[in-house]
């Protein structure tokens, strides 16, 4: 890793090796028990996606016009799962907001891409915080799923519940107790600035089109000394197991894939591309904990597929790609610091775009 991005990753140290195929999960030498809850949400989501993929292989593949998958109907079998994500989301969301010093009472709490339902928030709009979601695809109320999830979450979560219950007695999502915007993270245009005290996201941020823009409205909307935590999925979600794959397609191939499907397979960005970004608009990124990486099978074939690829990752560091996931922990500078953080993030990703020019 270049000199610049190995500022911002420090202290990775393999300390887990469990995982299937050519994906493990792994932890950091400073493991938080915040971490080893997002590994279990992780565990949890797993078959979900495998379940996306199929459906993206089945119906992207036969020419049927993309869906994205938040519009899809629930299936009731999925009810349960989806309270134990609920209750497992929302108590790493209290503990990673505790360990930034915020009190959730009145915190303003903005999540990024908050997927198909909405359980985790309502108990944290429970505890007090002002919840606001955006989404480019955001979830639409599903009158056969929704009700009855939230009554089941009702019933196992033994914390504060009024959100859920207002949510229940309405039959929808009232903008007193939840706001909800469609818009991209690139373009938050509903939310004030420096409005925000913690941002979150959960394998959100791997499909964005432009990470730069998504830092610069992140670093907008939050207050000056705000945090934040993104779990960023590296992935080829087309295909897990071979999570390495759109990185050593050839750059047309890939193009191709994003001109017909978009970005749902994954954006190729590497950890210390996510650190630059964030850090070039003045979100510096206290802490990344990786909690996946390439088999090392796998990775070596990869690499030598990469290697000989007309791809603008073929000269990428070998330990950036080996990642294939982690948790960004980030906070907002202000005056001068921000200024020092961003020129040095600049300098990062200049040698970023010229190791791709000279693929």
């Amino acid at each position: 890793m270049g000199g610049g991005a190995r500022d911002g990753v420090r202290g990775l140290a393999i300390c887990i090796g469990v995982g299937n195929s050519a994906t493990r999960e792994i932890g950091t030498g400073h493991l938080k028990r915040s971490h080893e809850k997002g590994l279990l949400i992780g565990r949890l989501k797993r078959a979900g996606r495998r379940r996306i993929v199929r459906w993206t292989r089945i119906h992207l593949g036969a020419g049927v016009p993309f869906r994205p998958v938040n519009y899809t109907r629930r299936d009731p079998s999925e009810l349960q799962t989806d309270v134990a994500f609920s209750i497992q989301s929302a108590n790493l969301i209290v503990e990673v907001m505790r360990e930034a010093g915020l009190q959730l009472e009145g915190a303003h709490f903005l999540e990024i891409g908050p997927g198909t339902h909405f359980g985790a928030q309502l108990i944290v709009a429970s505890m007090g915080a002002r919840v606001t979601l955006a989404d480019r695809f955001l979830a639409r109320w599903q009158k056969k799923y929704h009700p009855m999830l939230y009554r089941e979450l009702h019933k196992a979560w033994d914390g504060p519940k009024g959100a859920i219950e207002a949510v229940i007695d309405a039959n929808g999502y009232p903008p007193e107790v939840i706001t909800l915007l469609e818009e991209p993270a690139e373009a938050l245009v509903s939310i004030g600035s420096e409005t925000v005290d913690f941002t979150y996201s959960n394998a959100v941020l791997e499909h964005v089109t432009d990470m730069g823009r998504v830092a610069a409205e992140m670093s907008r909307v939050m207050k000056p000394g705000a945090s934040g935590t993104h779990q960023v999925d590296m992935r080829y979600h087309t295909d897990f197991d071979r999570p390495l794959d759109h990185v050593a397609m050839s750059d047309d191939e890939y193009a191709a894939e994003v001109a017909e499907h978009g970005y749902e397979s994954g954006n190729r960005l590497r950890p210390s591309e996510f650190i630059a970004h964030f850090e070039r608009h003045g979100l510096q990124v206290t802490r990344f904990d990786a909690n996946s990486e390439a088999e090392p099978n796998y990775l070596a074939e990869a690499l030598r597929r990469l290697r000989d690829a007309r791809s603008s990752y073929r000269n990428w560091p070998h330990d950036d790609l080996r990642s294939t996931g982690g948790r960004f922990f980030i906070r907002r500078l202000a005056g001068g610091d921000a200024d020092l953080l961003r020129r040095s993030a600049e300098d990062r990703l200049e040698r970023f775009a010229a190791m791709k020019r000279l693929a």
